[in-house]
């Protein structure tokens, strides 16, 4: 009779990893990694930088960039992932850049006279938007703009001071900073010499 023999072949897929999308972070802020993977039996992180990873042997961990990837400000971090019963490696990359929190200076105190407004010509670095703020019932010409003019309100002069704040809000999840000013206003003196009076030649009059 016929005889027949046969053997059972397992078609192991390729191992598949993505590293993840580009990503932007704070100066001081880790780098939270969640690499996509099919058919991977192991799976390494590697930077070109200094910093260092939570567990680079994890396809979700988290990376802390060292000096030189801030000093830098960008490091570019790759995973390895080894297939199924060594059916073959691939590795995909992804860049972070690190982003420098915003700065803020408001200025210096100043002093003005009643009635009198004031130019507001600030400074800022490494920001998304800015905005003035006053602590008093004055007003902004544009509030969102470095240089700005604020005319004091009535509250103001009536208080003698107002507080006046820039603030900056950061990039890429960069905490906002403000810097603040204090605005002294001096009252405009009111003299009242009394009402018009007459007197006869010779005599004295008391004021």
């Amino acid at each position: 009779g016929d005889a027949s023999s046969c053997v059972s072949i397992s078609i192991i897929k390729l191992p598949g990893v993505e590293a993840g999308s580009d990503q932007i972070v704070c100066k001081g802020n880790p780098v939270v990694l969640e690499a996509g993977t099919e058919n991977t039996s192991s799976h390494l992180w590697e930077s070109n930088g200094d910093g260092t990873f939570a567990d680079n042997e994890s396809a979700t961990t988290t990376y802390f960039p060292g000096e030189n990837d801030i000093q830098t400000g960008n490091v570019e971090l790759c995973i390895q992932a080894e297939g199924i019963s060594n059916c073959g490696i691939t590795s995909d990359c992804m860049d972070v850049n690190i982003q420098n929190p915003p700065l803020a200076d408001a200025g210096a105190n100043e002093t003005i006279c009643e009635g009198e407004n004031i130019q507001l010509s600030g400074l800022a670095e490494n920001y998304d938007q800015l905005l003035w703020e006053a602590s008093g019932d004055g007003t902004f010409n544009n509030n969102s703009t470095l240089s700005s003019t604020y005319f004091p309100g009535n509250g103001d002069t009536e208080n003698g001071s107002v507080e006046i704040c820039l603030i900056a809000s950061g990039l890429a999840g960069c905490e906002s900073v403000n810097s603040c000013i204090v605005l002294d206003i001096i009252r405009i003196p009111v003299v009242e010499a009394g009402n018009n009076k007459t007197i006869c030649e010779n005599q004295t009059i008391e004021l």
